[in-house]
């Protein structure tokens, strides 16, 4: 199921909500949900946090994690600060694109969605 982002899951239904909990290994309905939400998306983001968490994804060498034409590797620039870039297989070429790292779960799957690149969520990861 597509990893949502604290926006998609707060304007879901209870339904959709409850169905995307069990999927992602929530089996009981917090009392607020959204603030539960929240806290699970409010994470410290790791690279590790990307095969752990999502399907597909996997860490090939060097810091490179791929999924199928999809690429992340975390670099650092001239002051020391470090960043995610994103590549994307556009069938005519590569998109790369360049954000501060992720602080947060919520940061990362943000970025992903605002680059097209769709995140699954391992059934059951967030057991």
């Amino acid at each position: 199921m597509k990893a949502l982002t604290l926006t998609e899951f707060i304007t879901a239904s209870f339904a959709e909500k409850d169905v995307y909990l069990q999927s992602i290994g929530i089996t009981r309905f917090p009392p607020y949900i959204s603030n539960f939400y929240n806290n699970l998306l409010s994470r410290e983001f790791t690279l590790d946090t990307i095969t752990e968490l999502f399907r597909g994804w996997e860490c090939i060498s060097g810091g490179i994690i791929k999924n199928g034409e999809n690429s992340i590797s975390r670099d650092r620039n001239l002051y020391g600060d470090y960043y995610l870039r994103y590549i994307k297989n556009k069938k005519e070429y590569w998109e790369s694109n360049i954000f501060p790292e992720p602080k947060t779960l919520h940061d990362f799957i943000s970025d992903c969605e605002r680059l097209g690149i769709e995140l699954e969520f391992k059934e059951g990861a967030l057991k």
